[in-house]
């Protein structure tokens, strides 16, 4: 109860079912929001879960942020042979990866990386919504 959850979802459809079920399960911390996480500004410090979305590198590459963030990615067996994982990807850098043993899954893979928070230039999307702003 003491950790917020926020989902971003960019069908709006799936955001009101994610929200549906929440409050139906009474979970004050959970939001689901009709959003796509390129459009909001990380201000606050998160833990980011993936799951087989989408290229890392190009995940990592449309999140910004200023707070603390961590990403968590779950990927299939095969996530090397399919995509160019990157160890560093400009302000990231992987720093834990293992294969998960799930029952009646083969391979699959958890892979973690941390944003470096280093000074850069201002976003140049003044589209931006800020996550402070949103919750």
């Amino acid at each position: 109860p003491s950790v917020n959850f926020w989902g971003f979802e960019a069908r709006n459809k799936k955001a009101v079912a994610v929200q549906s079920i929440a409050n139906f399960m009474e979970l004050k911390n959970v939001k689901a929001m009709h959003q796509r996480f390129e459009n909001v500004n990380l201000d606050l410090d998160c833990l980011i879960s993936f799951k087989a979305v989408g290229q890392i590198k190009d995940i990592l590459s449309n999140l910004k942020g200023t707070g603390d963030l961590t990403c968590i990615f779950y990927k299939g067996p095969n996530v090397f042979d399919k995509e160019h994982v990157p160890k560093n990807c400009s302000v990231w850098t992987r720093i834990l990866e293992f294969d998960l043993a799930i029952p009646q899954t083969e391979g699959r893979k958890i892979l973690v990386y941390k944003f470096k928070n280093v000074p850069r230039g201002t976003f140049s999307n003044k589209r931006l919504v800020k996550l402070s702003e949103l919750i």
